[in-house]
């Protein structure tokens, strides 16, 4: 019951902080926290972590994750809160899974993958599902918010010396 009210704890502050940041809506934390979205001029919203349990939080999370509505980013960040399960316990299998590499996806598998609606980029071959897919900028006029890659430095290799900068966008034609 601590574990999973720390947990809870975690989840919700980790909620506030990735608003903040900009990764998630105030609709969105709302609709996970179990709370009322704030008032435009009222940016705190105190959620009791007793009125929310662990599975209920864990549910509408995968739910979010599964329309699109949270990233996979924030969804990994939240799901770091969960407690572990008990000893003898298994995980039930999920009806859907979300993949983040589609090039490990097996010809038998490709009937049952489907992107993610509303996402900012799309394949430029739309029938494509597995493999090497090249994706095109569904609204290239708004700001990309990519990734920062944490210091990866190959074995071998010199920390000190300049990566190139990526070329500009171009428009694949085929």
């Amino acid at each position: 019951a601590a574990a999973d009210k720390a947990a809870v704890e975690g989840m919700l502050k980790t909620l506030g902080e990735l608003e903040k940041k900009g990764l998630l809506t105030a609709a969105i934390k709302a609709e996970l926290s179990g709370g009322a979205a704030p008032a435009a001029g009222n940016e705190t919203m105190d959620v009791d972590a007793a009125s929310v349990s662990v599975g209920e939080l864990v549910g509408k999370l995968k739910v979010a994750h599964s329309r699109g509505d949270v990233s996979t980013v924030v969804y990994v960040e939240l799901m770091a809160h969960k407690p572990p399960l008990p000893d003898g316990a298994e995980e039930p299998q999920p009806e859907l899974e979300v993949l983040d590499n589609p090039a490990r996806v097996l010809r038998t598998q490709e009937k049952h993958v489907a992107l993610l609606p509303g996402s900012r980029y799309a394949p430029v071959a739309p029938g494509r599902r597995s493999g090497i897919i090249v994706l095109k900028d569904t609204t290239p006029d708004e700001e990309e918010d990519l990734l920062q890659v944490t210091a990866f430095v190959p074995p071998g290799a010199n920390a000190d010396e300049e990566e190139p900068s990526p070329p500009a966008p171009f428009e694949f034609t085929g």
